[in-house]
């Protein structure tokens, strides 16, 4: 399984609301809310002794829905199922997983509403 797989996966367990996750953008029609997610970064974790053997994935998170209440009701299970993820007993890979940043829009061209998340995970996949 890829860190890419486990975060969908992540994020479909943890919401009802949310009805899809779709890497970068959307299919056309897609039934609102879903999530958008982009891998932005990929670091590598280092110690005093050197590479921890850990890896540090930053990824762009974005729930969209037609309204600005129903995509920060969305985003709320976003933001549990990434602070959870360590806490989850099922997942022994994830060192560490966290929302940096958080902000909200309008997509101008679609017209929706979205809360846009800057996640940090620290892993071993």
């Amino acid at each position: 399984m890829s860190i890419k797989t486990a975060l969908v996966s992540r994020i479909t367990s943890a919401s009802t609301l949310i009805k899809g996750v779709h890497p970068a953008v959307a299919p056309q029609g897609a039934t609102t809310p879903y999530v958008t997610y982009s891998l932005v970064n990929r670091g590598r974790d280092y110690t005093h002794e050197g590479h921890s053997t850990f890896t540090v994935d930053d990824f762009l998170i974005k729930t969209y829905s037609t309204s600005k209440a129903t995509a920060e009701a969305a985003a709320a299970t976003v933001i549990t199922a990434i602070d959870g993820w360590k806490a989850a007993s099922t997942d022994s890979k994830v060192r560490a997983a966290f929302i940096v940043n958080e902000l909200d829009g309008k997509d101008s061209d679609s017209n929706l509403s979205y809360v846009f998340h800057y996640a940090r995970v620290h892993h071993k996949y």
